[in-house]
């Protein structure tokens, strides 16, 4: 650091005695009031009015200064990440704020008196977030109060495929589903997939209706994305049919033979008994 010295003892008035040449050194780089500086005396010369008639003696060669903290500011925002709902744990930020100077750490949180962290935050679920930031005052360096930045995960695009089961459900041979009526509403399970076929939605991602689904016809199933879930239908809404059909007439009692052996007698006579079905 460059000292400027004017001496104030001993001049006589009308004289002015300054010396230059002075250095100091403070005792470390770190802000804070009241520091010692060490004056390098070395190369000091003495200027002003009548200075030559003047010899100039140090006291002391250590002297009290302050090293101010330096302003850090955020001079860009953050950048949030373009997302789509994947089922993992995301970033939510693309880029991360600039800083002057750019050896100053910006701390991100999920809310503002959240954790602050220097990892960009992380997201999982579809859905609008709000990432904060700041400058964390340091010994050095002056802080910067949070702002905010909005961030979305974007629901996932669908275009998905109904798969049904449950007891006295048939699959036939072309694909369909049928039921044989029996009086009682037909409620099949719902497992839902992804257009690869394989890949299964979580039951609580969408919500089932049932529509005319106790007498013989057709009835429906209707899958539809619940509107806090991560999925969007592409098809929606998305529908698959089962057929309750009428139910087979079933023998309960099967005919018997009627009585003792028949020997022809030129009459009619009853060959079975009568058998029984519904």
């Amino acid at each position: 650091a460059t000292v400027h010295a004017v001496v104030e003892q001993g001049v006589l008035p009308g004289d002015v005695i300054t010396i230059g040449g002075l250095t100091g050194t403070f005792d470390n780089e770190n802000a804070g009031a009241d520091k010692t500086v060490t004056v390098d005396i070395s190369n000091a010369n003495i200027t002003g009015k009548n200075s030559e008639h003047y010899a100039v003696s140090y006291s002391s060669t250590t002297v009290k200064a302050t090293i101010h903290k330096a302003i850090a500011e955020i001079t860009t925002a953050p950048a949030p990440a373009a997302l789509t709902y994947d089922g993992t744990e995301q970033e939510l930020i693309a880029t991360g704020a600039v800083v002057d100077p750019a050896s100053v750490p910006v701390e991100y949180a999920l809310s503002e008196d959240g954790l602050y962290s220097t990892d960009f935050p992380k997201g999982t679920n579809a859905g609008e977030y709000t990432v904060w930031y700041r400058i964390q005052e340091t010994a050095n360096y002056t802080g910067e109060a949070p702002q905010s930045v909005k961030a979305e995960i974007a629901k996932k695009p669908v275009n998905p495929t109904i798969e049904l089961s449950g007891d006295g459900l048939t699959v036939e041979p072309d694909g369909t589903y049928s039921y044989v009526y029996d009086g009682n509403a037909k409620e099949p399970g719902v497992t839902l997939k992804e257009a690869d076929g394989t890949t299964v939605i979580p039951a609580g991602e969408y919500a089932v209706a049932y529509s005319n689904n106790i007498n013989v016809g057709t009835a429906t199933v209707t899958v539809t994305a619940k509107p806090d879930g991560n999925y969007s239908f592409e098809n929606a809404p998305v529908t698959v049919t089962f057929e309750i059909q009428k139910e087979k007439a079933k023998v309960t009692a099967a005919p018997e033979a009627a009585g003792e052996p028949l020997v022809f007698n030129t009459r009619a006579q009853k060959l079975v008994t009568a058998g029984s079905g519904t």
